[in-house]
This record gives C-alpha cells, structure tokens and sequence, in this order.
C-alpha cells in the first residue's frame, strides 16, 4: 500500500509520513483536537470532518506553485484584453458587467489585492486548475486554528519531532495583504479602518465564533505591522456612504477597506457595490471583491483560455504552459466545438466521450451543478446533456482522472484518497492550502466539504537556515 502513489512528490517528510501511518495503528488513531492548545469553539462546532494528520509539502512544491500562479494570471489578461473586440462580446462571453473592458488595459497590471483559491488537482504528476474562486469569503482557512495542535501532534513522535515543518495562516495572510495593501494606496483617507460585511442572516452562533476568530486573528497581525486602524463589522454593504471625493464612510468613521466576507449581493447593493469600486479605481480603497478581482474566479475564464489558443494568441511555450496545467475546457451553448483546432458537433461529442467529460455550470459554488460523466450511467448523463447543451452558462471540461494519494481519516481507516487542493495565492505568492479527500473512485466525482468530502490541512516545509561556526 505505501508504493500506491507519489506521496513523495509532495515531500520527503510525507513520505516518511505515510510510512509510519501504515506501519503503526496507534497512529491511525490519533486524535489531533487532544494535542496542544484546546479547540476554540469554531472547531467544536466545525461540521466538517477533518483528518488528525497533515499533508506536508515540499519547499519545491511551493515555489512551483507560486512561479505557475502569476504565469496564470497574465495569460489570462493576456487573453481578455486580446480576444474580445468589444465590451458587449466581453459581457456575454463572461457573463460579467460590460463596463469593466473599458478599464481592463489600464488597471490589469496594476491589481495587486487580491485573495485567490485555486482548486488544483494532480494528475499524471501535475497539477490541473479545476477552477478558480476570488475574494475575501473564500472558505478553507478553518483548520489554520489548529495548527499549534497539529505541531503538537508532530512534536510528540520520534519520527517527526525533529522535523522542520510550519503552516501558512491564510486568515493572517489575508491581513497582511490587506494592511500592506492599505499602506500602498495612491490616496488614502485619514483614516485606516477596515470594514468587514457580515449580513443579519448569517448572525448565529457560528457566526460569532468566526467574528471572534477573525477578530483575534486582525489584533495580531495589526500588532505585527503596526497598523493603526480598526475591524469594524458592518451588518449590510448598503450601510455604507461614499462621499463626493470618492472617500468611504461607515457611521462617520473613514474606511480603508472594505471585505464582503459573509454577505450576498443582491440587487439592492449594485448602487453601493458601484461607489465603492469607483473608489477604488480612484486608490481611494482596497476592494478585493470587486468586480474587477471576481473577473478571474470565473470559470469562463478556462474556456477563455483555450479560444484564445484557437485565436492564435499565444506563442508556443504559453499554449503548452496552459495544456500543462489547466484542462481542457469549451463552453456550452454552440452546435459545434473546436478541441486541438478540430471543430465537432457538440452534442455528439459529449455523448461519446461520456468518461473523459465533465459538464459544470459557470457561475456555480460547493460543488454544486457539477456533473462527471465517469460517475453517471448513460441515460443520466444523455439527459444532463439534453438539458444544457444548448446553455452557455454552462462549460464542458475535460476530466482529469486524480492521482490517488494515501491518507487516515480519524476513524483509523487508511488508503488511496482523491484529492482537490485549494491553494491560497495572496501578494503574488503561496499562502497557504487545505485539501478535500473522497476516498478513491466512491461517489458521484465530486469532490467537496459540503458533499462529504474529508479536509485535511497541509503544512510546509521550511527552508534549512544556514549556520555559520567559527
């Protein structure tokens, strides 16, 4: 069982790692809430399993990730910018405001605030961008708060106490950005303060766990920077007053920037969504889910990607960066298709190709209107396609199979796991990942907390420090 998979792609320690897993049942059964600091309340009440051991990764790994991650996003700029003719083209290709292709060529280059999630798998040894999901809500963070605990776990073994691993806080992560965000605007106000929207429907008692954690969380890292300003919560995005400069406002106290954490924008809010974006084009405020940051967490946008390949517009060693690491994807809605330059008939082709085919709605979340052609019979699967071929809100990708990868669940089971990494990118670098397992070839395909996946955290290795003897 320990040769199932290249575990030790992801590093030696989790290699050694898995080793001991399959050679010791104690292990299996370790639970890691019984280690290290007690588990705030968040995590009591967290509804989704979690596993007692981390995924570890190598320093290569990351840097991988990082170097692939900003190749990603001027390739897709790179492909807005040059396929569309106009900014009704743009509007409907991407089902996104019009407006914002005027602004595009001036302020790509310039986006530095944003919080991305990539959910990547491997597959064939290298990862596959799945989708992407931007902006300040952006869930899989939660088990970060254990990570004294899952230290603890590590520390307490023979075999890996010695090891030099740490973890990536993506909460602290999206803080820092922030502040330094802050710090850089072309013109701040006098004030500093960040707002975060948490709307009066998600006021529960998890709700306040999660304020209490993102509170405790800010204090640190403002501490850190020496930030002078405040978290202030803020019940609607519509609470909100912009002034005629520009400058942002909640019950009289300047605002830096805005997070829309735990909030739906409904129709009410488009008015103030469009102020506050205005004030920042104006670098009046850090807006990371604005709709200029929601651009690349559509998932249009992989589709965009391969158009733009069939338009010629990028050189060789770009389209095979692209064909390396994003699958193959098309968007619904046409009678025809073109794969490597091959038109097909549309409906044809999703009926033969039933197993390598994944069919998903664009603007879609928690796994949900995802259907995996591998996992369906026939006549499922002719009637999904019945039903969308002719909706372009929907995109045909190609479907990848995972590379199974060993893990134990804290029920002491262990054995080949599929795996979706969601892989935090903030400040144009790593900055941090938590993995959803299924265990191999079980379910509909779908792989997601909310669908019963199991999360596991990952944790990194660091980089040796060199020390000088005399």
């Amino acid at each position: 069982m320990k040769n199932l998979n290249s575990h030790f792609y992801y590093s030696k320690s989790h290699e050694e790692l898995i080793s001991e897993l399959c050679d010791n049942d104690a292990l299996k059964l370790v639970k890691v809430t019984e280690y290290g600091h007690t588990p705030p309340d968040l995590i009591k009440e967290y509804k989704y399993e979690y596993g007692s051991w981390p995924v570890i990764i190598s320093q290569e790994r990351v840097s991988s990730f990082t170097e692939f991650f900003n190749q990603f996003k001027i390739l897709c700029y790179k492909a807005v910018l040059n396929y569309f003719k106009s900014k009704e083209m743009f509007g409907e290709y991407l089902e996104s405001p019009s407006f914002l292709f005027d602004f595009l060529g001036e302020i790509s280059g310039q986006i530095s605030d944003y919080v991305f999630r990539y959910d990547v798998i491997f597959s064939g040894g290298y990862f596959k961008i799945l989708e992407v999901n931007t902006g300040s809500n952006i869930g899989g963070w939660q088990l970060d708060l254990l990570s004294e605990s899952y230290l603890g776990l590590l520390k307490e073994e023979n075999f890996s106490r010695n090891w030099n691993v740490n973890k990536e806080d993506i909460l602290e992560n999206v803080f820092k950005m922030v502040i330094k965000s802050i710090k850089s605007l072309k013109n701040p106000g006098q004030e500093l303060n960040v707002v975060s929207v948490t709307q009066h429907e998600y006021q529960h008692d998890g709700m306040n766990h999660i304020k209490f954690e993102l509170s405790r969380i800010f204090a640190k890292v403002k501490e850190e920077l020496s930030f002078s300003g405040e978290l202030i919560w803020c019940n609607n995005l519509s609470e909100l007053q912009v002034d005629a400069s520009d400058c942002v406002y909640l019950n009289g106290k300047g605002v830096s920037a805005v997070l829309v954490q735990y909030a739906k924008l409904e129709n009410s809010m488009q008015s103030t969504m469009m102020q506050l974006t205005k004030s920042y084009l104006k670098g009046k405020l850090v807006f990371p889910d604005s709709p200029f940051h929601s651009l690349l967490g559509n998932k249009n946008i992989l589709s965009l990607l391969y158009d733009a390949i069939n338009g010629n517009i990028f050189d060789e060693e770009e389209v095979k960066l692209i064909k390396k690491h994003v699958p193959w994807t098309h968007k619904s809605g046409n009678d025809s298709l073109y794969k490597n330059h091959t038109a097909y008939k549309t409906r044809a082709f999703l009926r033969k190709n039933k197993d390598s085919l994944v069919l998903k709605k664009s603007l879609s979340m928690k796994g949900k209107d995802v259907y995996v052609g591998k996992f369906m019979s026939e006549a499922d699967w002719h009637s999904v396609v019945k039903t969308h071929v002719k909706d372009s809100s929907w995109l045909i990708q190609e479907y990848c199979p995972p590379d199974q990868a060993l893990m134990c669940d804290q029920n002491g089971w262990i054995g080949p796991y599929d795996f979706v990494w969601g892989i935090f990118d903030m400040d144009f670098k790593y900055s941090g990942a938590f993995i959803r397992g299924n265990r191999a070839n079980c379910g509909n395909g779908v792989i997601n907390s909310a669908g019963g996946a199991i999360e596991f955290t990952v944790f990194e290795e660091e980089k040796l420090k060199r020390v000088m003897s005399i």
